[in-house]
Formats: C-alpha cells, structure tokens, sequence
C-alpha cells in the first residue's frame, strides 16, 4: 500500500484510462471503418503504456525524494524517510527510469523510428529539471506538469500520425471529429492541470518558501495567485459552454451531455475558490481538482458514444 502511494497510483489509473479512452475510442474506430492500419500493433500499444507508466511513476517517486524538506515543512504525510527509506525510494525511481529502455529500443525498431528514444530521454530530462529547479521557478514549473499532461493526452494521436493523415485523405469529416476530440481535451488536460498547480503552490506555500522557492504565490500573495486560477477557470469554463453551445447546434445529444457534466461540477469549483481564503481550503481544492479531472475522462468517455 506504501508503494502504491509513492506511486500515485489513482494518477496511473487517470494516465492508462485516458491512453485507453484516446485510442481505443477516439482514434481507432475511424482508422478501422476506413481500413487504415494502426501504427502499433497490440504488443507495440502495451510497450507504449508501459513506459508511459514508468516515466510518469518515476517522476512522482523522484518528486517525493526532492521534496522532503518541504513536505516536512508543509505538514504532509511522508513517505520517503519515513515509510520507505530514501536509499529504497532512489533505487525505486532508477529503476523505473532505467526499465523502460529495453521496451524503447524495441518500440523505436518495429517503428523504425530512432527519434522516439531521443524523446524518452528529453522526457526524462525534464523532469529531473522540474523537480530540481523549475518548481522552484514563478508559474514555468506549473506550466511544465500542465504540459507534460496534456502531451500525454495527444500522444496516440502523435503516435498514429502517418494513419491519421491517410484519414485525412480519405475521410474529412471523420479525421476532423477525431482532431476535434484530441485537441478539446488536450486543452482541457492543460487548464485543468495548470490550475490545480497554482493551487498545491498556494497550498504549500509556507514549505516552499522555508525551502526557498519563487512560486507565484510567493512572489505575488496567496490571495493573487488564487485570481489568477480563478481566472484561468473562468477560461476553461467559457471554453467548455463555447463548445456545449456548438454541439447544441450541431445537435450532438452526447455532446451536450458531456459539456453539462464539465460545467456544473467547474462553477462549484469556482464558487469553493472564491471562498478559499486558508490552507486548508485549498488542499481540499487540490483534491477537488483531481477529481474533477477524473470527471472530465468520464466526459470524454460520454463524447466518444456520439
């Protein structure tokens, strides 16, 4: 139960369920119905996820060995240094850094696509870089989760692209409900991550400014760094009515059901941050947010029934 913890677990169901969601029911069906074949095969798909597991594992266990300190300061429940010693937490990430390269090599030569190894390692890169510096950084480590999320989520699109381009040619219509689908949620995936950040830096802020960091709430207030992610939900909330309004005109029945079930838990969302004034408040917030991220999959799970 420790491991499953230092792991985020529920955050690798939400990675593997969105993979799932994106490809198996987004890109997939219109590949099959216009008998285009898939850049991976079955094998290639599950080489995918399971290295799309072990970065994003890997970068929570390296997370929770950086911040420590912070944690302690922040009055969090410690798992490295306290249920897993930090000698076991750093073999835990080397390993789940060292793990997918085998599968990589593997998945780079059935594709014939030396470039995705180079990306693997970037990946990696950056994410040392975040947890090392950038957090520490006023909104750059926010925007760069938010990022690294929403590429997640367009990823078996970037994968499928030879495929999704013979759609194109073949079938207008069905290549852009998929790009439509792709890019809405991927949108989604950013705001919705970006705010939820700004929200944990405000959460957290009296550790990471013990540990000298330079959030946003630290160099602005707690009070301005709320706005901000009051505003950015705002913006998610036009986006989202915006794209409910056209599926009302398009007559889109799953559409709509999907856009209604984003928009009424958001404006509680942004009720409850309005009102949020303590710690508390936005741990709470923070938890809020995950799952309102959970929700946004099931949405998108409503939309791919359209």
């Amino acid at each position: 139960m420790t491991f499953l913890r230092l792991l985020r677990f529920p955050n690798l169901i939400i990675l593997v369920v969105t993979l799932y969601v994106i490809t198996i029911r987004v890109i997939y069906p219109p590949l099959i119905a216009h008998e285009i074949k898939p850049a991976l095969t079955s094998k290639e798909y599950l080489l995918f996820l399971f290295i799309a597991l072990c970065i994003g594992a890997g970068g929570y266990v390296y997370n929770d060995i950086v911040d420590q300190r912070t944690d302690l300061e922040n009055n969090k429940r410690l798992i490295v240094g306290h249920k897993i010693t930090h000698k076991i937490a750093l073999v835990t990430y080397l390993f789940l850094t060292i793990a997918p390269l085998l599968p990589m090599l593997s998945l780079t030569m059935e594709l014939h696509r030396p470039d995705y190894l180079w990306y693997y390692l970037l990946l990696i890169l950056i994410l040392w870089l975040y947890n090392q510096y950038l957090k520490k950084m006023p909104l750059i480590g926010n925007i760069v989760v938010a990022s690294l999320c929403a590429l997640a989520v367009c990823m078996p699109y970037l994968l499928e692209l030879d495929a999704m381009r013979q759609l194109k040619e073949a079938d207008k219509i069905s290549y852009g409900g998929v790009i439509n689908i792709v890019l809405a949620f991927t949108a989604f995936s950013f705001l919705a991550n970006l705010i939820r950040e700004i929200i944990k830096d405000i959460e957290d802020i009296e550790g990471d400014q013990a540990d000298g960091h330079r959030t946003l709430p630290i160099i602005t207030s707690m009070h301005k760094a709320n706005s901000a992610a009051m505003i950015l939900s705002v913006a998610l909330l036009i986006m989202i009515v915006t794209w409910t309004i056209s599926s009302l005109i398009e007559v889109n029945t799953a559409s709509i059901i999907s856009g209604a079930f984003l928009i009424i838990p958001l404006v509680f969302l942004i009720i409850k941050m309005r009102e949020a004034t303590e710690s508390i408040h936005f741990h709470n917030l923070s938890h809020y947010w995950k799952l309102y991220f959970a929700v946004g999959i099931i949405s998108l799970m409503i939309m791919t029934y359209a």
